[in-house]
């Protein structure tokens, strides 16, 4: 028996109007977001779709109603979805109140933001999405130091079985953005522990089976901590590097005009931070990845714009089980 799946996963950067009704306003990271995620929706759903994508795991789509618009848009094809909607009841508290509680030293804060990450499937779960949030840092000044205090950042997870036998847990994280701080990379780090706990925890009570980790890192594709990464979830990056035809990054200062919209001091920056990982557990599973590739080309607006400041990132995998 086998079986082939394509992930794909997209930073769509997509706040909307989900900081109009704060103190941060209405501008903050945001251009011609309704065309956009309309585009995205159009790139999803096109007469000539994606190839064969089964799963698609979207971080930063921050506005709810674009959650709401991107489900219902895509429904037809993926009728399985996971999301702030469904996920996390209770958690975004907008306005100067629950900025200023964002804020506060003392107790858990509030949130402002959700976890921005979106899950679609064509494969229903066979067990309840689920989201955990990260835990976060008490104290004023760690509050301050970046705009991750904003939102609920945390990891989604879902099981499916497509082939009705060997399960995939589907693992699509959002991990702390780096703003040239140790703090940063030690709460990078402590996320992705958690997400190394939710995989091991996967890994034991589902054998044989296989874990699929999709979304935006954070962390920069071939350094010590892309490394540590490897190590610390036991999963590996099948993205292929030294193409010279190839695009190698998903964060292209260079190539990519919104970078620059957005971040214009990262005109330079070419990075891979947006992975789908990928391990196996027990035995008698074969799994190779025939293509793991970042495509832009199709993810455009109307006006020429990309539909985002990262690139896509889609992997195709085929399962074997029994004997070669």
């Amino acid at each position: 028996m086998s079986v082939e799946l394509t992930f794909l996963t997209y930073n769509a950067h997509l706040f909307g109007r989900a900081l109009e009704v704060t103190p941060f306003g209405p501008r903050l990271g945001t251009f011609e977001d309704e065309r956009r995620a309309r585009a995205l929706i159009d790139a999803l759903c096109a007469n000539e779709p994606l190839p064969a994508v089964d799963v698609i795991g979207l971080t930063e789509v921050w506005d709810i109603q674009f959650q709401h618009l991107i489900i219902d848009a895509v429904r037809h094809i993926y009728p399985y979805s996971a999301s702030d909607l469904n996920t996390l009841d209770g958690v975004v508290r907008p306005g100067v109140v629950g900025a200023l509680r964002t804020l506060w030293p003392f107790g858990q804060p509030a949130h402002i933001l959700g976890s921005g990450l979106l899950l679609l499937s064509k494969h229903n779960w066979i067990a309840p999405p689920r989201l955990t949030r990260f835990k976060r840092e008490r104290g004023f000044v760690a509050r301050l130091t970046n705009l991750d205090v904003l939102s609920a950042k945390g990891m989604a997870s879902c099981v499916i079985a497509p082939s009705g036998e060997v399960p995939w847990g589907i693992f699509l994280i959002h991990a702390q953005a780096d703003y040239a701080s140790r703090k940063h990379r030690e709460a990078r780090r402590k996320q992705l522990q958690s997400l190394a706990a939710e995989v091991q925890r996967f890994w034991r009570t589902q054998q044989p089976c296989i874990a699929v980790c999709l979304g935006d890192l954070n962390v920069v594709a071939g350094g010590d901590e892309w490394r540590e990464m490897l190590a610390l979830t036991g999963l590996e990056d099948p993205f292929p590097t030294g193409s010279s035809t190839a695009l190698e990054f998903t964060y292209d200062g260079e190539l990519n005009s919104l970078v620059t919209q957005f971040a214009p001091q990262n005109a330079n920056v070419r990075e891979r931070l947006d992975y789908v990982l990928v391990g196996t557990a027990g035995t008698g599973l074969q799994l190779s990845v025939q293509r793991s590739y970042i495509d832009p080309e199709r993810f455009r607006t109307s006006s020429g714009y990309p539909v985002s400041d990262h690139y896509p990132l889609l992997t195709r995998m085929k399962l074997s089980v029994g004997k070669p």
